[in-house]
This record gives structure tokens, C-alpha cells and sequence, in this order.
């Protein structure tokens, strides 16, 4: 099991892109799996009590498969843009900052969470999902 440490840990200086990317590649597993958590507890706290709900078995397999679709797919892309702007500051700009990496994963994972917690939250209340 990966340790916070070793998810957030500081890549060395001097990189080449191909490390980069590695570097970035490596944490997406885990990233995937925050983002997973969130859309799973978003919904778990919007359909709670699940019991009032006739079919909620369908109904939370139904929005859970969607936003994993329509939230897992552009979180990814997004994902991407974390180590193509650590290339662009690394090799484009020649800026050793060893610290953006990891500075970066975390805002982004922070973001993604609050992001998902609110998209889900205001489509079920747009969409009508009532329990």
C-alpha cells in the first residue's frame, strides 16, 4: 500500500519528460480511487435513508454508472493536465520546481472531491432525486 508519503512525495530534480509523466502516472490509480469515494459518498448521503425508495437498488446502480461516467472520464482528462503543466514548467520553462508535483496532486484531489460533492448534490436536486 502506497503511504501519503510516498503519494505526495517530492519527485527529484532534473527530470526528464518521460519521468514526469512516470511521476504522474503512478498516482493516477489512487486519484481515481478519491474520486471514485467521492461520487460513492455523495450519493450515499443525497439517496440516504435508501430504505424509503421502492427500487433503490436500480436507482443507485443508475446514478452511481453515470457518474462515474460523466464525472471519472473528465476528472482523468483534467488528471492529464496536472503533468503536462509540470512539463511545461519543468522542461518548457526551465523550472526546477520540485515541489509542484506533489502541491499539484493535492490541490487537484481537493478539487475533484469538492467538485463531485457539489455536481452530484445539485443535479439530484436539479433532476428531482427524491427520497
Amino acid at each position: 500500500m502506497v503511504g501519503m508519503r510516498q503519494l505526495f512525495g517530492t519527485p527529484p530534480v532534473g527530470q526528464s519528460a518521460g519521468q514526469i509523466i512516470r511521476w504522474w502516472e503512478a498516482r493516477r490509480f489512487h486519484y481515481n480511487v478519491v474520486v471514485l469515494a467521492a461520487i460513492l459518498l455523495a450519493w450515499g448521503i443525497d439517496l440516504w435513508p435508501f430504505t424509503q425508495m421502492q427500487s433503490w437498488p436500480k436507482v443507485v446502480a443508475y446514478f452511481v454508472g453515470m457518474s462515474v461516467l460523466l464525472i471519472q472520464i473528465p476528472a482523468n482528462i483534467w488528471y492529464t493536465g496536472g503533468w503536462v503543466v509540470d512539463l511545461i514548467l519543468k522542461r518548457g520553462l526551465h523550472r526546477q520546481w520540485t515541489g509542484f508535483a506533489p502541491w499539484a496532486l493535492g490541490v487537484g484531489m481537493v478539487f475533484s472531491l469538492v467538485f463531485v460533492a457539489v455536481i452530484i448534490l445539485v443535479v439530484s436536486r436539479v433532476a428531482g432525486v427524491n427520497v
